[in-house]
């Protein structure tokens, strides 16, 4: 089995319920929409693709998790009639309160307070750094620039200010309408565009719960929203580390988080983009430590969005990422709009199993003061010494299964939970095969249908010790009663 997670964008190019179902039967794991091409309101696309990836998830036999990705707060130049090309020293002034025309090397923005932000010396990047301005003053809310890097500034091409911080809001109107639409239908995961501080996720989870009771009556898991307890979420929340902010700020994020987005694009806009392949490395490292799924996106195959066969550079990307023990790697372009998106997913696929190999097996020097990660470090040990065949987690919140995660075992994590959410959930967590089981409260009982349950699915086909791990009492709600570990011959 492939322990990594396959994150698809869908796109025009895997709208169709045909190609989706060829996606699921390649590897992809989790379906993400990109609310950044769906106008407020258009929803007709995302509703069909929802309804069909719930259907074709049932008939594959396995969970595929729904990301919705919010647009987030993207300044962009605005229309201009003309292209505007500019050189080195050429001056330039940004309009933050709109123009009629761009005669005089004039460009219009959609953010009307880029001027309050921004001072004398600061940086502006506009269509991914292909032109690079510094500001010279700023007067009238016009911002005057000079050309450092020249080339043709077009209209609706994005704005990067790596050098400040800016005031503008995490959540658009756009964003909020989204959002309450992704809710409505039930995605499992929202990720949260831009975010530069914990503040802006906690903002968006408050938006959300109020939402999920709002629309309780037509999300699937009622169950779930009726046995939760606390501050537990329902539709988890991924923050995209993009910002330079984000890096500063990221510790803070980490602990509000559910998951960590690396979105190398914008990045690489925002940061030095030498810095991005250790700034990569440091995300996962910290997210494996702290028990959160992490996935490594952007330009992962994008030669592939016109050709067949990758670069062997991008070949060497996707199997860097998952040595670096990334949960999940992502495909953007390439399944969204791309001439091959089903041969794309069947490439990353063979690479993530291929590179898995060179993995080493469980070795853990880390000394664990948390009561779920001792336990769930001791079953991997446990596992790896008795030659067990894999490793079952009753999991009603998924805290368990992802725990065990986080020490990356090379034997199968069988995650039985009896809440649907948590079962589409875990299919973003590294080499966690969920299933649907419910289970009642006494433990002696569970074990034993589970036993006749991997039988049946055939996770096993000769008698064999597994390591079972749970919280006691079991069916708890709370996240941190992982406590009991068990050697069971079957």
């Amino acid at each position: 089995m492939r322990r990594t997670k396959i994150v698809c964008t869908i796109g025009p190019s895997t709208f169709s319920y045909n190609i989706l179902l060829k996606l699921a039967r390649e590897g992809m794991d989790v379906a993400r929409l990109n609310f950044s091409h769906f106008p407020s309101g258009g929803y007709k696309e995302a509703r069909e693709v929802i309804k069909n990836i719930r259907i074709i998830s049932k008939k594959v036999g396995k969970p595929i998790a729904i990301i919705q990705d919010l647009q987030g707060p993207r300044i962009r130049t605005g229309d201009l009639k003309k292209e505007i090309k500019v050189q080195y020293g050429d001056e330039v002034f940004i309009s933050c309160q709109g123009v009629k025309d761009n005669k005089d090397k004039v460009i219009p923005i959609t953010y009307p307070d880029l001027y309050k932000d921004v001072k004398k010396k600061d940086r502006i990047l506009i269509d991914g750094g292909m032109v690079e301005l510094e500001v010279v003053r700023v007067s009238n809310k016009t911002i005057k620039c000079k050309v450092i890097t020249g080339n043709v500034i077009k209209g609706a091409k994005g704005i990067n200010v790596p050098t400040t911080s800016l005031s503008i809001t995490s959540l658009t109107e756009k964003d909020k309408k989204d959002l309450e639409f992704g809710v409505k239908n039930d995605v499992d995961f929202v990720a949260l565009s831009f975010v530069r501080k914990a503040k802006d996720v906690k903002d968006v989870s408050y938006i959300v719960r109020r939402l999920e009771k709002k629309y309780q009556s037509k999300l699937s898991d009622k169950k779930f929203l009726r046995d939760r307890k606390g501050d537990l979420r329902y539709i988890k929340i991924i923050s995209k580390i993009e910002k330079h902010e984000a890096i500063e700020n990221f510790d803070e994020i980490l602990t509000a988080s559910d998951g960590i987005m690396v979105a190398r694009g914008d990045l690489a806009v925002d940061i030095p983009q030498e810095e991005v392949p250790l700034v990569q490395k440091e995300i996962i490292r910290k997210c494996l430590l702290a028990g959160k799924p992490v996935i490594t996106a952007t330009q992962m195959l994008g030669s592939m969005v016109t050709n067949p066969r990758p670069s062997r550079a991008e070949l060497s990307d996707v199997a860097n990422a998952v040595l670096d023990r990334t949960d999940a790697t992502m495909l953007s372009e390439e399944t969204a709009i791309g001439d091959y998106p089903v041969k794309t997913v069947e490439v990353m696929d063979k690479v993530a199993r291929e590179a898995e190999l060179l993995q080493e097996p469980f070795s853990s020097k880390e000394i664990c003061y948390h009561t779920p990660s001792a336990i769930s470090k001791a079953a991997c040990k446990l596992a790896f010494e008795l030659s067990a065949s894999l490793i079952l987690a009753f999991t009603s919140t998924g805290f368990t299964a992802k725990t065990i995660s986080r020490f990356r075992p090379r034997i199968p994590i069988i995650a039985l939970t009896p809440y649907k959410k948590v079962y589409y959930q875990l299919s973003l967590s590294w080499g966690v095969m969920p299933y649907f089981f419910p289970f009642g409260d006494n433990l002696d009982d569970a074990i034993g249908e589970a036993g006749k349950f991997i039988k049946k699915k055939k996770l096993i086909t000769k008698k064999s010790k597994i390591i079972i791990v749970t919280g006691h009492p079991l069916r708890s709600l709370r996240l941190g009663d992982t406590n009991l570990i068990k050697v069971q011959e079957i």
